[in-house]
């Protein structure tokens, strides 16, 4: 069985979650003795020098101006020789643009969320989706959401969860930090986040707000940080998983305050790395985390602010939902990702 990952995601993302999932998946698919290739001829991932099974031609750190089309074009037709010569059994799209109309040969893609269509009532994934021989989803509810929006017969939708891979850490020395994680637009409520912050005296006397990801500030939120009072308790910080790990794991609380998700990787990753975890309430996190994480209401900003207080002014609440997330991190291994996904292919091949 030979599995050809696409290059569809790593032309879009440095970093990211669904990046980190298809390279763990094909490491793990690896181990057991599952022929994988990642193909992605010019790439932009800072990831790919963790790999071994991948084929790539020219990696920039961004893709010139006007040149996204053109490139994206090269990619296809690369794509497409490679598949002609090679002969994959299956191709395990990366993400939702590419169809392989042409190619007789079993499709697999993986729906991650449905925010263009809950947001912005975009529904891009209809193609591909009636195209694909199988359909991955990574929680019952992001399964739950892709049959609300498009009809497809749900026998051939399956869920898997994603994973973590490696130690749990237990103890390691904190500072008085508050961890963010990922993008801070709209529905990601990193704005309500740092309202609930800055209502807090006791917050702003005792602790300081690091956020990771790629994008800096904005002049917006350099002007929103002005006007609250905290510019000088919020910073940012860019880099590879190593530096988000040992950010997990030094930070006294990390905070999920989105309100959608498809399965809520980054806050799985601070359990791994021991970092009690606040999350706003809603129902995929509830599924995945259990009682591991401290909910809230973000949009109530007193409410989140009592519950923040509350967890770093209790040491007992803090170790209780550390204990609670290494049991949770358990459950969710990309071994066992990799294992449940081989099968599907297995199924599609007979």
């Amino acid at each position: 069985m030979k599995i050809l990952f696409d290059y569809s995601i790593f032309f879009k993302q440095n970093y990211g979650g669904i990046s980190k999932y298809i390279l763990n998946l094909a490491q793990n698919l690896k181990k057991i003795k599952i022929q994988t290739k990642i193909f992605s001829p010019i790439s932009i991932s800072c990831n790919f020098s963790q790999q071994h099974n991948y084929v790539y031609y020219i990696n920039l750190r961004r893709i010139p101006k006007f040149f996204t089309k053109i490139l994206n074009f090269t990619n296809y037709f690369l794509t497409y020789i490679y598949i002609y010569i090679k002969r994959p059994t299956l191709i395990h799209a990366t993400y939702h643009d590419n169809l392989y109309n042409f190619l007789n040969i079993p499709v697999v893609i993986t729906v991650y969320d449905l925010i263009y269509e809950k947001f912005y009532n975009n529904f891009n994934k209809k193609k591909i989706l009636q195209r694909a021989s199988h359909i991955i989803c990574i929680s019952k509810n992001t399964k739950k959401d892709l049959l609300r929006y498009y009809n497809i017969d749900k026998r051939k939708v399956s869920v898997i969860y994603l994973g973590v891979s490696g130690n749990t850490y237990y103890k390691h020395p904190k500072k008085n930090q508050i961890f963010y994680v990922g993008d801070r637009d709209g529905y990601k409520n990193f704005d309500k986040f740092i309202v609930a912050f800055s209502r807090s005296r006791f917050l702003i006397k005792n602790y300081k707000i690091l956020c990771f990801g790629l994008k800096n500030f904005s002049i917006k939120e350099i002007d929103t940080f002005k006007k609250l009072k905290i510019s000088s308790l919020i910073t940012f910080k860019t880099g590879n998983d190593k530096l988000l790990y040992a950010s997990y794991r030094e930070s006294k609380l990390f905070v999920n305050p989105s309100g959608y998700e498809g399965f809520g990787l980054t806050s799985l990753e601070a359990m791994q790395n021991s970092c009690p975890v606040i999350a706003n309430d809603i129902k995929v996190f509830k599924e995945i985390f259990k009682s591991a994480c401290y909910y809230s209401n973000v949009k109530n900003t007193v409410e989140f602010s009592n519950a923040i207080e509350k967890i770093l002014k209790s040491k007992s609440i803090q170790k209780n939902l550390i204990k609670k997330g290494h049991k949770v991190v358990q459950n969710y291994q990309w071994k066992d990702c990799a294992e449940k996904t081989k099968n599907i292919y297995q199924k599609l091949i007979k």
